[in-house]
Order: structure tokens, then C-alpha cells, then sequence
């Protein structure tokens, strides 16, 4: 598993295109209306869609068979690029893959996912895959081509040849020791469904986690013990019907690891009635501004099963919040309670915030989230970050697993790459007969660092030296887009044997056999 933040949740799709500016969740933010939660599906059931909700929205996805090209748009001549050997694409940023650990989660229970959590960029984000880099300005970069014949027979001849292109992308790494400190606001939903289970069945009957507050209370006592050091600043505000000033439970506590008032509001945290989130934010926001430290990483992190049923939710509450006197201001991220939490929603809210939103199942989601990728989840290493690939024309481009693409830049939003991240891009291709040994990929990162100065880095390799470079990444990579097109109905099962067979063949991970574990359980529903 990635080092990343819980990149949880998501991201099918979920790209804010609506918010405008740097994008690091992804998806239309449209007028958020109030909402209620669904019941637990049974077992064999979908989960509770996506589809209708007034945030849903819309990604860039393909079938493997129809050419990436084709739905790609006209070549734009206003600073695009040629349609048949280039093109600007985004896998989302790389902290939000909820998407991914919901699909596990229902797998491993015999339910059905639902087609909107079938993100492949969410799924190559979540995972972890090794390969040998080279530094190319902050980040590190490694890029390969796995040769294969498997295809649909729609897309590929007897006399042609399949690419897959692999490119991994990492973020530098940061201790908790060098990370700069926080002013921390901790939001949290006490309303009466945070009282419910957070899972519909007993995981640990012995445990004392039975609700989704009791997830939450677990989640900020793991934060106290292993993530706060010296120099954090920590708020916590509650909300349900209203808030109030009586709500903000703690305000400027400078963290002491044997002063023990954080943990006993912690551990004092009880449901109430419904859910005014407008209120609740509103509320942080106030009590942020009022803590908001010049070089601290101001954050607010919302904790919810995100269903609004009381208020209007103003996105540009958020937004209008990201930056304070031209400088960097006061980010907003959130953590999805439980499985059937309202991940659109929170989509939506964390776009706009230009933040990232997680999925915290279990007790175990949750310490993840709050410890392992806690820096993540804070710091971002590189703004308004933009990826274009320039290719062979002799090549025709297949398949993408990004969740954006266009010739035109203005039409992929960029996003923010967190440290201790990284992202992988899989891109398929065509190839006639023609010898292109000598010809060349080219990738161009642009981006904006810390201090606000614009940069741009390309790494370019001709297709002999990238033949049989991260052969391995690339295959776990396949597997792992192979069940997030299953799952999103790109793909059939009927399919899969012969993909495993070309994959698999002369080849094992760890990766590829917990895919296709999964994959079995998929197409066994």
C-alpha cells in the first residue's frame, strides 16, 4: 500500500472541473442540496449510487475497445497540442483513493461495488509499485513499456503490437521530524447517524468501536499519540443542528503529550440530533482564522458520514478560505466515516478546499489516515502541477487510465502533489510495423514549488531504451486497472482469463494475486 495519505477516497471520478483553480479532488461542484444516508445494502447487493446525486459528475473513461484518441478533443490551437502524438492528462492527486477501499471492502464481504468507485487512476494511486527512479527536479521518475498481445481484437491486428506505458511519479519524502507544524481544526459530525454502526456486522465483538463516533474518537486519540509534536496547534469544533461558540469544544491548545485535555474532549464526544454541515464549517472556518498561524500548515479536517440533512452546503465558504493576504491560507480535507458515506459530497467540499478526503471504514482506516499518512494529508510539495506526454505519431493511442485528458491544457485541471506520494500513469498504444526504436516518449511536468516559483521538467527516452523497463510494475499495474474496469463496466469477466494468462505468464506478485483474488470474487457475485 502506498505511503501516501489516505488517499482515501477517491477519486472516480470525482474531479472538481466545477471549482476552477488547482484541483487536488476532482469533479463538479455543483449546488450542494440536502441528503439523507442509505441502510446497509445486503449481502450481493450494489452499493448506494453515486449516480443521481447532485454532486455526481463526470471523468474521462475508455473501454478497451475504443481508441483514447478518439475520445480526446480536436486539436486546439490556442497553446494545445497535436491529437495524433500528444496530450495533457491528470490521474487526480494522488491522496484520494477511497474509491479503492471501498471496492476491498465489499469484495472481501460478498457485496457488489459500485460502477462509480471504478477509478483506475484512484486504484494505480492507492498502490504501491517498484521500480528504479531518477531524480527530475523534486521529483523522482522512472518510465517503461511492457510488449503484449493481449487486446481486444477490435483494436489490435495479427501484424500489430500492443504498449503499455508505465510512468511512475514520486513526490519527496518528509519525516515527521522535518515537517512544519500545524494549526490543526478538527471538525467533527456528532449528529444522531454518527451513533449508527459503522459496519452491519460485528468485526471484533470484544471491541469497544462499535459506532462511526466511535471510529472518529479512535482515529483523533492515534493523531494525539503519534502524529502531534511540539509547536502544533489543535481546535476542535462539534456540529449537528447548529453551531454555536459552545460548540468549539478546544481552541488554540498547543500540543503536550502529558496535557490531557485534548483526550478527554476526545473521549467526551457523544451524538445528537442532525447535520448542519454549512453551520459546522462556517464555524471551524471562524475559529481557524482566528488560530491561523504565517509558515504553520493551517488545516481544517472534516470527520463525517457526510450526509447534510439540515442547512444549505456553500462550497465558497471553503474556497474563499484557501487563501489569506495572497498567501497560502487555510486547506480543507476530510475523512468519509463508514462505507456508505456520501463520498461525492465530500468530494466536492474537498475540492473546493483544494484538499483531499479519505475513507475511514474501520478502526484500521482510520489509524492509517491519522498516522501512516498523516504528512500527506498536510503538506503539499508541488502546486497547480500539469502532466503532458508527447508520443510517436507512428503510434496510435489505445487506452487511458487517467482521469482526465484533452490537447487542450485549460481542459485538464491541475492538481496539488503531496509529499511521500506518488502517482502511476498507464497509457496503452498501438503500433503498425513500422521500426520506431529510435522514436521517442516524452513527459513534461509543470508545476509551482513551495515558493511560488513556476517550473518545468521533461524527461524524454526513445521506445529501445523503454522496451522491457518496469516490466513488472507495468503487469501488477494492468491487473490493478483490470478490476477497476470491471468493476466500472469497461471490461467483461469473460475476459479475464486470457488477460491473466498474458500477464501472469512467467510472472507473480504479490500485486497480481491479490488482484485477482479479487477479480474471482468480482465476477463470482
Amino acid at each position: 500500500m502506498k505511503k501516501h495519505l489516505y488517499p482515501i477516497l477517491i477519486i472516480s471520478v470525482f474531479l472538481f472541473v466545477g471549482c476552477g483553480g488547482t484541483n487536488t479532488g476532482s469533479g463538479s461542484a455543483s449546488s450542494p442540496s440536502s441528503s439523507s444516508g442509505t441502510g446497509w445494502p445486503s449481502s450481493g447487493v450494489v452499493g448506494p449510487s453515486l449516480g443521481t446525486s447532485p454532486y455526481s459528475v463526470t471523468a474521462f473513461s475508455v473501454r478497451d475497445g475504443e481508441l483514447a484518441s478518439e475520445n480526446n478533443d480536436v486539436d486546439n490551437p490556442n497553446g494545445g497540442c497535436p491529437k495524433e502524438s500528444c496530450f495533457y492528462f491528470s490521474y487526480d492527486d494522488s491522496a484520494s483513493t477511497a474509491s479503492v477501499e471501498l471496492v476491498k471492502y465489499y469484495l472481501k464481504n460478498g457485496l457488489k461495488p459500485d460502477p462509480s468507485w471504478g477509478r483506475a487512476f484512484e486504484f494505480l494511486n492507492f498502490e504501491t509499485f517498484s521500480t528504479l527512479q531518477k531524480k527530475i527536479g523534486i521529483f523522482n521518475v522512472s518510465m517503461g513499456i511492457w510488449s503484449h498481445p493481449y487486446s481486444d481484437p477490435s483494436l489490435l491486428k495479427p501484424e500489430e503490437t500492443r504498449y503499455e506505458l508505465g510512468v511512475q511519479v514520486s513526490a519527496p519524502e518528509i519525516t515527521m521530524k522535518d515537517r512544519a507544524n500545524t494549526v490543526l481544526t478538527l471538525l467533527i459530525d456528532v449528529s444522531g447517524s454518527m451513533g449508527e454502526r459503522y459496519i452491519p456486522f460485528e468485526l471484533d465483538k470484544e471491541s469497544a468501536i462499535k459506532t462511526r463516533l466511535d471510529v472518529v474518537k479512535y482515529g483523533l486519540s492515534q493523531l494525539f499519540h503519534f502524529s502531534l509534536k511540539e509547536g502544533d496547534v489543535v481546535n476542535i469544533v462539534q456540529f449537528s443542528t447548529d453551531s454555536t461558540e459552545s460548540d468549539v469544544l478546544l481552541e488554540g491548545w498547543n500540543y503536550s503529550s502529558t496535557d490531557n485535555q485534548y483526550l478527554n474532549i476526545v473521549s467526551a464526544l457523544s451524538p445528537t440530533y442532525s447535520t448542519n454541515l454549512n453551520a459546522g464549517i462556517q464555524r471551524a472556518y471562524i475559529v481557524a482564522k482566528r488560530t491561523f498561524k504565517p509558515g504553520h500548515t493551517n488545516r481544517v479536517i472534516l470527520l463525517t458520514d457526510a450526509y447534510a440533512n439540515t442547512g444549505e452546503v456553500d462550497p465558497m465558504v471553503i474556497s474563499n478560505s484557501t487563501r489569506i493576504n495572497d498567501q497560502e491560507g487555510i486547506y480543507f480535507s476530510g475523512l468519509g466515516i463508514g462505507s456508505d458515506f456520501s463520498e461525492a459530497f465530500l468530494n466536492t467540499l474537498t475540492d473546493a478546499g483544494k484538499g483531499s478526503y479519505f475513507a475511514a471504514i474501520t478502526p484500521h482506516d482510520i489509524k492509517k489516515a491519522f498516522v501512516d499518512r498523516f504528512i500527506a494529508l498536510l503538506n503539499v510539495a508541488a502546486r497547480q502541477t500539469r502532466f503532458r506526454l508527447d508520443f510517436p505519431s507512428k503510434l496510435t493511442h489505445l487506452t487511458t487510465a487517467s482521469e482526465q485528458i484533452s490537447t487542450d491544457p485549460n481542459k485538464v485541471q491541475t492538481t496539488n502533489f503531496s509529499y511521500n506520494t506518488s502517482q502511476f500513469f498507464l497509457e496503452g498504444f498501438r503500433l503498425g510495423t513500422e521500426d520506431v526504436t529510435q522514436e521517442k516518449f516524452k513527459l513534461t511536468i509543470e508545476y509551482k514549488q513551495e515558493n511560488g516559483t513556476s517550473t518545468t521538467e521533461q524527461i524524454e527516452m526513445t521506445i529501445g531504451e523503454l522496451i522491457g523497463k518496469e516490466e513488472g510494475a507495468i503487469k501488477d499495474a494492468f491487473m490493478v486497472t483490470f478490476l477497476a474496469d470491471l468493476v466500472g463496466k469497461r471490461k467483461e469477466c469473460a475476459v479475464f482469463n486470457t488477460a491473466k494468462e498474458t500477464i501472469l505468464k512467467d510472472y507473480s506478485s504479490t500485486t497480481t494475486q491479490e488482484y485477482s483474488d479479487l477479480i474471482t470474487k468480482f465476477c463470482a457475485i
